[in-house]
């Protein structure tokens, strides 16, 4: 994983959980303020709802997160994360993926200059809704079984055949 242009240059390793970010700015006295962040490392923890869900808000993913680097004044970059974790945007629909952020502030920038170094999502089957996006579009999705199976002629006959029809057809 790794991001080069006229910028930057940043290259990330991941050994035993952790990021390991090497790199630097290119013309680093052109900046101000010069940081990396990325979210808090996944929750390890024993609850009802389950361990390593991704965070439901930006908020509580980067509030107190260790994953915080002060580029220096050379510009070089070498920074360690604890690998991130995924979280959600703030209307709760879409999953940020671990990443790490590069932001730089110039004076004579009206707007900082933001980076997006994309990690992969070690557990992507954790999700914090309860449907897919995909299911918002109306209640014909509940129909995909009877198009498949035609009517069932009673109870007995969709209990005795739903698990082979399920693994063939690959729905739930």
């Amino acid at each position: 994983m790794s991001i080069s242009n006229d910028i930057l240059t940043l290259n990330a390793t991941v050994t035993d959980g952790i990021v390991h970010l090497i790199g630097g700015i290119k013309n680093p006295s052109k900046y101000q303020k010069k940081y990396l962040i990325a979210s808090n490392p996944i929750d390890r923890m024993m609850n009802y709802t389950g361990s390593g869900l991704p965070f439901t808000s930006p908020f509580i993913a980067f509030e107190n997160t260790p994953n915080y680097y002060d580029i220096p004044e050379d510009g070089k970059i070498e920074a360690h994360f604890k690998y991130p974790n995924s979280y959600y945007t703030t209307e709760s629909q879409e999953k940020i993926i671990p990443s790490v952020f590069i932001t730089l502030k110039s004076n004579s920038l009206s707007e900082p200059i933001f980076y997006q170094l994309k990690l992969s999502d070690p557990i992507p089957l954790k999700t914090s809704t309860t449907y897919r996006p995909e299911f918002k579009q109306g209640p014909e999705f509940y129909a995909k079984k009877e198009d498949v199976l035609g009517v069932p002629p009673n109870q007995e006959w969709i209990l005795r055949n739903i698990g082979e029809l399920k693994a063939k057809h690959g729905f739930a």
